[in-house]
């Protein structure tokens, strides 16, 4: 039996993802390798991170591109979204 959740999720587009994280306040940090990854804890970097998420409190948190961190941070926010 398999179950499957469904995830709400917003791409951006390479091409895109400079100005998102400049509006968000997070370039800078992740050029200089201030930010881990929210499950993993590795240093994130513009090539390996692979998605942002924001908590109920409203910090928003970087993901690796690792796939294990990536389907654990699309299940905590599928639980956020359960809850709103």
């Amino acid at each position: 039996m398999t179950i499957t959740n469904k995830v709400m999720l917003t791409a951006v587009h390479d091409t895109d993802l400079k100005k998102v994280l400049i509006r968000l306040g997070l370039y800078e940090g992740i050029v200089k390798g201030e930010h881990k990854c929210f499950i993993c804890g590795k240093k994130i970097n513009i090539m390996n991170l692979g998605g942002i998420f924001k908590a109920r409190d409203g910090k928003i948190h970087t993901i690796c591109n690792n796939i294990k961190c990536l389907l654990t941070a699309a299940e905590i926010t599928s639980k956020i979204s359960e809850t709103r």
